[in-house]
């Protein structure tokens, strides 16, 4: 069967595109997102969301810090979560 001109393809699932690891430490869990072919990682909130909900869990808070200059250290295409052991407010009141 032909496939409609119209229609777009199917997009490539989400493990195909990107590669997820948990570490652990005494400090808590830490998700490492990288791509498959090793491009830099660059996706939107939502397929953050998607991954950490697959590899930590939905109901785990987890948050991506962007340190202070002199403690940068951006030496392969990696996105970083780490799973939040204090809770903390998200909305203001």
């Amino acid at each position: 069967m032909a496939r409609r001109k119209d229609r777009a393809p199917s997009p490539r699932s989400l493990w195909q595109v990107y590669h997820a690891e948990v570490r652990y430490s005494e400090t808590g869990r830490h998700l490492i997102i990288r791509r498959c072919d090793g491009r830099p990682v660059r996706c939107g909130w939502d397929t953050l969301q998607k991954i950490k909900n697959e590899m930590l869990g939905p109901d785990v808070r987890a948050v991506e810090v962007f340190p202070e200059v002199s403690d940068v250290v951006n030496e392969v295409n990696w996105r970083h979560l780490w799973e939040c052991v204090v809770q903390f407010p998200l909305h203001a009141r």
